[in-house]
């Protein structure tokens, strides 16, 4: 059990601190009503800060890349997946094929990072970034 927990918890640290390279942190504060300083507070496991589920849930959907909650939950079995808003909404057939072209762009990423010789960081969290704002 602690050894799940070590983990997660290194896990969780990571994506937090990706969260704050991959977003503009006093923007987002403004939009859901904090200060930029409580919030990279919140985001920077060394604060005595904690991110509460409720603020996590707040953040998430102003920022719309849940990376941290997918984090928590995927070693559980379990994804989180943003609907689209009923105005925004395509076709069966047309969120199809561009799920299609998400999948190979996915693919062609994969490939890529596979074939490297040294995997950076940097570009690990920019391939998710991508992924989220998909």
């Amino acid at each position: 059990m602690c050894e799940l927990r070590d983990f997660k918890q290194r896990s969780f640290d990571e994506v937090c601190r990706d969260f704050v390279q991959n977003h503009n942190i006093e923007k987002l504060a403004e939009s859901v009503g904090i200060s930029g300083t409580m919030l990279r507070n919140k985001l920077n496991p060394e604060q005595p800060h904690k991110l509460t589920p409720v603020d996590l849930a707040i953040f998430c959907n102003a920022s719309g890349d849940y990376t941290i909650v997918n984090t928590l939950l995927g070693d559980l079995g379990v994804v989180v997946a943003a609907v689209p808003k009923e105005e925004q909404a395509k076709t069966f057939v047309e969120r199809v094929l561009m799920n299609s072209t998400l999948a190979g762009e996915l693919s062609r990423d994969a490939i890529t990072l596979c074939n490297a010789e040294r995997l950076y960081r940097s570009d690990k969290r920019k391939t998710i970034a991508r992924l989220n704002r998909r």
